[in-house]
Parts: C-alpha cells; sequence; structure tokens
C-alpha cells in the first residue's frame, strides 16, 4: 500500500465521529424495557381517567355528600367528658367485675374454664356446682389453702390438687373471685347481701392460719356454714373460734 493511500478508519488519532459526521447524526438507541410513551397512547390514558371520573362523579354517587348523611342524626355526648354521664356501679356489680378479672387473669379459668363449665375427668366444674352456690367458708378455705385428695362435684369423681392461693391473692381478691363464681353462669346468687368483702375473707384468713397443708374434702366446712356476715336467714354463721353459731334474732322495731 501506498503510504500516502491514508485510510482514516485506520487512524488511531481522529476520532470516528470527525471521520464520519453522519454517525454523529445517528440517535443513541433506547435500552430495552425504557423507551418513552407514545403521545397517543398517553393522551389515550388521559381521557380515559377524566371520562371514567366524571361517569363516577354523575351516575356512581360514590361521592354523593347525601350517601354519608344521618336523617335525625343527634352526636354522642363526650366520653370523659364534663358532660359525660357516669354511671357508678353498686357493691355487687363493682365485685363481679373486679372478680371476673381475677378469675380471668389469676389462672382459675385455665382449669375450670371460662364458662365455669371445668374439664370432665380433670378439673371439676363452678358453674351449678353446690361446693359453690352452698356455704360460702369452705369456698375461702379452698381457695387460702388449697384441696388435695378426691372429691365428689356434681356426682362426678375428681381426684387432684388445687395449690393455695393465700400467698398469692388479697383478701379483697379472694372476695371479689368467690362473688364472681356465685353470681355468675347459671349459679346466678345476686345482689349486694351476697358481696363476699375482705374483712369476711380475712376472718377466715385469721381462723385457719396455722393450717400448713392443703385440705381434703372432708376436712372442709360443712355445705351449711357461712363466712361471717354473709349468711341467709337460718344459716349457721361461724364465731371467732371456728365453731358456729345460729344468727341472732333481729331486734324488734
Amino acid at each position: 500500500m501506498n503510504e500516502n493511500d491514508h485510510n482514516p478508519d485506520y487512524d488511531e488519532s481522529k476520532s470516528v465521529l470527525d471521520a464520519h459526521p453522519s454517525v454523529a447524526r445517528e440517535k443513541e438507541l433506547s435500552s430495552q424495557g425504557s423507551e418513552p410513551v407514545s403521545l397517543a397512547a398517553f393522551f389515550g390514558f388521559a381521557i380515559a381517567l377524566i371520562a371514567g371520573g366524571v361517569y363516577l362523579g354523575v351516575s356512581g354517587g360514590t361521592f354523593a355528600m347525601s350517601q354519608y348523611q344521618i336523617s335525625n342524626y343527634a352526636p354522642a355526648p363526650p366520653v370523659g367528658g364534663a358532660e359525660a354521664e357516669v354511671v357508678e356501679l353498686g357493691p355487687w356489680e363493682a365485685a363481679m367485675k373486679r372478680g371476673k378479672t381475677v378469675y380471668t387473669g389469676g389462672g382459675c379459668n385455665g382449669c375450670h374454664q371460662a364458662n365455669g363449665g371445668g374439664i370432665p375427668g380433670q378439673y371439676p366444674p363452678l358453674d351449678g356446682a353446690a361446693w359453690v352456690t352452698n356455704g360460702t367458708e369452705r369456698i375461702a378455705q379452698l381457695i387460702l389453702n388449697g384441696l388435695q385428695g378426691p372429691i365428689t362435684v356434681k356426682g362426678q369423681a375428681y381426684v387432684g390438687v388445687m395449690p393455695a392461693h393465700k400467698g398469692i391473692l388479697t383478701d379483697q381478691q379472694i372476695g371479689d373471685v368467690i362473688t364472681y363464681i356465685r353470681g355468675e353462669w347459671s349459679n346466678g346468687i345476686a345482689g349486694d347481701p351476697h358481696v363476699i368483702t375482705p374483712e369476711m375473707v380475712k376472718s377466715a384468713r385469721d381462723r385457719f392460719a396455722d393450717r400448713a397443708t392443703a385440705y381434703t374434702a372432708a376436712e372442709l366446712s360443712g355445705e351449711d356454714v357461712y363466712l361471717p356476715g354473709g349468711g341467709p336467714d337460718g344459716a349457721a354463721l361461724p364465731d371467732d373460734s371456728g365453731e358456729t353459731e345460729e344468727p341472732a334474732e333481729p331486734a324488734a322495731g
């Protein structure tokens, strides 16, 4: 090849764009997936969006203000404000509310279940059980010091251990949970006279404080023995010595 015959394609000192101006006029190809949307498609989407909005506004009723208006609406009274009505619970209702908290939060419902039905063959029921609806002193004994050995509830025998709760629950909590299980479900022992007070539980705690082991069913107080101050008419009430005595005759007046 003659040295004078120079081919710019092989000349590394020059830019290809300078050697071939037509290359500079070429448009750079877009990478796949990033091609611009055509104007026709853009205007088509815009027209469809506007038409859909007009249709919903005119025909659909979705944005009609009347849809969210209630006839004869009156706003509810403020909650916790100065005009809010505070409903005060009576002694029995308050004890039932607190007792349910103890029952569900203290593990009672784990064995005896939320419906008081217990678990057949394992844990005795409280609903409809005479152990619950009759004398209250033995319920206090059970909760304070626990139970061991066989016991028959609603005609079915159970053998197990109920732990003592005298070191876990306060007198208030024990009184509330006794009130709750006697008043809940079908037991239905309701009303202020049937509230088991902390003072009533304390009397049992003091009288049975020396008990070091759980009771057996045979060692519990009788079904007609009630905590002091809580027995129905004609029921035996325990005195401070642990013996029972008949309630005094009401004074004439």
